[in-house]
């Protein structure tokens, strides 16, 4: 998910994975979309 709306420590356009469990928070899982296509080798 891109997130357009991050919080105090986050940056626009940040790529977060929500987690199906309920807890709060998500997980960074790109600094950005950039990010992601230049790098989509990931865990």
């Amino acid at each position: 998910m891109v997130d357009l709306t991050p919080g105090p420590r986050g940056r626009t356009g940040q790529i977060i994975v929500l987690d199906h469990e309920p807890r709060f928070g998500a997980d960074l899982f790109a600094e950005s979309l950039t990010d992601l296509v230049l790098n989509p080798d990931r865990n």
